[in-house]
């Protein structure tokens, strides 16, 4: 064999192999990613080890001065109180705040997912040559 088609051979492969390693680290940071996420998630959302990053966070005092104008009837204040109430009742404003929390952390979670999935595909890319 040529001399020159032979160093012309053997800098193709150590370039393919090169490719190859850094195609299989992207693919395994890619499914490292993944990896990581899923285990958060499962340990947030099913076992409670870890807690959702609170994005959102509760306010306890909230005046809403109703009656500046003198057109407000007391009725309707009273009944907007009864209502503001039972609202109240139904559903507390720290289990709102929690499942704000814990869609905003879905949310997130999904983007790194997608993230993860899109390093993979680049590793896959590279390893498929």
């Amino acid at each position: 064999m040529d001399p020159f088609f032979e160093k012309k051979l053997n800098q193709i492969s150590e370039k393919r192999i090169f490719r190859e390693i850094i195609g299989w680290i992207i693919y395994t940071v890619g499914f490292g990613i993944i990896g990581m996420s899923l285990i958060y998630s499962y340990g947030v959302f099913f076992i409670g080890i870890f807690s959702p990053p609170q994005i959102f966070k509760e306010i306890n005092n909230i005046n809403v001065d109703i009656a500046k104008d003198n057109i407000v009837s007391t009725s309707s204040i009273s009944i907007q109180n009864i209502i503001q109430e039972q609202i109240k009742n139904i559903f507390p404003q720290e289990n709102i705040v929690k499942l704000l929390n814990l869609i905003a952390l879905s949310i997130f979670m999904g983007i790194t997912i997608w993230g993860g999935l899109a390093i993979c595909e680049a590793g896959y890319k590279l390893t498929k040559d």
